[in-house]
């Protein structure tokens, strides 16, 4: 039996946790060779991000770990006063992440958290892993939240860094309800990249999302909502 690898562990690990949406029938919407290469041209960036980030000294255990249509990501700060940089720093990573993404018609609704992180190759476990993952499956929109244990954490720091976080109230799944909260904000990082993003964003809902069930529109303007709330 092969040994085990060595299981890494913090109690202010960081992680996030991103789940694509609207990949149900996505063979029927793109042939088999553009999903597989769009998916890599998410992929190759965000690892090339990560071992830039492993290589910082004030960062250790950057791992990005890809199941299927989600993908975790772990990053340790070396020293309990490298939390904020660390924070910082992933922020600026998802931000370019998640607008390629959406150019792409790879829609991610993720969340990031922050607090007790086990790490074995491709297994993750902890407080901060089980926060992140029960409250993005509550969100009716594509992007990032900021679950309570990382919100707290950001508010007792100097400089909440609004190109990285803004608050907005977030649509929920559950019956309709908002719930105010820190999210990254991606938008900054689109009106940057894109001559004209809000255009770039309703050009690729259009042309891969596919037919939209009723109940999954909102997601979409949504979205867009959030999108138009920032960039005005």
């Amino acid at each position: 039996m092969a040994e085990a690898s060595t299981i890494e562990t913090s109690q202010q690990g960081i992680v996030v946790v991103l789940d694509a949406l609207a990949t149900k029938g996505i063979l029927a919407r793109q042939p088999l060779p553009t999903v597989f290469e769009n998916w890599h041209l998410v992929q190759e960036p965000i690892n090339r991000q990560v071992a830039i980030l492993e290589s910082l000294d004030v960062c250790q255990l950057c791992r990005a770990i890809w199941l299927s249509d989600t993908v975790i990501i772990t990053l340790f700060p070396n020293e309990s006063s490298d939390i904020w940089t660390c924070v910082s720093l992933i922020a600026e990573m998802l931000q370019s992440a998640m607008w390629q993404s959406m150019e792409l018609g790879i829609f991610f609704r993720g969340a990031m958290s922050v607090g007790e992180l086990h790490v074995q190759d491709t297994k993750v476990i902890g407080s901060a892993i089980e926060e992140a993952s029960a409250w993005y499956e509550h969100d009716d929109w594509i992007g990032v939240r900021v679950t309570p244990s990382l919100e707290l954490l950001l508010e007792v720091l100097p400089d909440k860094r609004t190109e990285y976080y803004v608050r907005c109230d977030i649509p929920s799944n559950k019956g309709g309800l908002r719930r105010q909260s820190l999210t990254l904000n991606w938008p900054h990082h689109a009106q940057t990249a894109s001559d004209d993003p809000r255009t770039a964003l309703i050009t690729a809902f259009r042309r891969f999302s596919g037919p939209i069930a009723p109940g999954l529109e909102s997601k979409y303007w949504n979205t867009l909502s959030f999108f138009d709330s920032i960039i005005r």
